[in-house]
C-alpha cells in the first residue's frame, strides 16, 4: 500500500488503524467518566505519545522518499560489427542521493522460463557478475546521473550467435538486477524486459525491451 508518498505493508496499515481506533475510544470514555483533570492528562500523554508517532512516520517517509532510485529505462543501445557485438544498457538514478556500490546483473530466461526475483535460469548464465571490476566509474551514481553498462557479445562463437538470434526472435527475457546501497542501506532494483520481431529498431542501433513481471524497487 501507498499513502502519502510512503510504501506500507498491509500489516502496517492495519496496526496503525488499530492503535489510533483505541486511542480515540479511550479518549471519549475518559472524557465521559472522569474529571477534566484526570482527562487533561491523558489527553497531554495521548499528544505527547501522537508527536512521536508521527516524528517516526515522518523518518520513515524521509527514509522512502530521500533516497536515491536506480532504473533501467528499457532500451538497451547497439554498436559494434556484426562480428563483435556491444550491448549498452543505461542505468538512471532519478532519486535524490547518490548511489554508492553500484552493480548490476544481467539473467537471460527462455520466454517459456519461469521468472521471479531470485531464481536462476536453467539454461543461460548470468550476462555479468555484480561486480563491474571493469567499470569502477559505476560504483557511485549522483541523481539524474545516467551510466551505461556495456556487454562485449562475440557473435563468431555459436553459442553467443544463437543467443543473439533468439534475443531478437523474441524466444529470450532479461531480468535486470540492480544492487546499490545508500547512507548504510541496501537497495535493489528487478526490472524484466521481452522482445518480439519489432524491438529492434529500423537502424540497427536499439534494441526496445517490453516490461513484463517481475519488477520490483526495494
Amino acid at each position: 500500500m501507498n499513502f502519502f508518498g510512503t510504501r506500507w505493508t498491509k500489516k502496517e496499515f492495519i496496526t496503525i488503524a488499530l492503535v489510533a481506533a483505541c486511542v480515540v475510544y479511550g479518549m471519549v470514555y475518559s472524557y465521559l467518566h472522569y474529571p477534566l483533570y484526570v482527562f487533561l492528562s491523558q489527553f497531554a500523554l495521548v499528544a505527547a505519545a501522537v508527536a512521536a508517532l508521527i516524528a517516526a512516520l515522518s523518518l520513515k517517509y524521509t527514509r522512502d522518499t530521500v533516497r536515491p532510485f536506480l532504473t533501467f529505462g528499457g532500451t538497451v543501445n547497439l554498436g559494434g560489427s556484426r562480428e563483435k557485438r556491444t550491448l549498452a544498457f543505461p542505468i538512471t538514478n532519478t532519486g535524490s542521493m547518490p548511489a554508492d556500490d553500484v552493480r548490476l546483473r544481467i539473467d537471460p530466461f527462455g520466454i517459456d522460463e519461469e521468472i521471479g526475483l531470485e531464481n536462476a535460469s536453467k539454461r543461460y548464465k548470468s550476462l555479468c557478475d555484480e561486480k563491474n571490476e571493469d567499470n569502477q566509474e559505476a560504483l557511485v551514481l549522483f541523481p539524474n546521473q545516467t551510466w551505461q553498462h556495456v556487454l562485449n557479445l562475440d557473435l563468431t562463437t555459436e553459442n553467443n550467435k544463437k543467443w543473439w538470434a533468439w534475443l531478437l526472435n523474441g524466444n529470450i527475457k532479461l531480468r535486470i538486477t540492480i544492487l546499490y546501497r545508500s547512507l548504510g542501506r541496501k537497495h535493489k532494483t528487478i526490472q524484466t524486459l521481452a522482445f518480439d520481431e519489432l524491438s529492434l529498431s529500423k537502424d540497427g542501433k536499439k534494441l526496445h525491451g517490453l516490461s513484463v513481471k517481475p519488477q520490483s524497487w526495494a
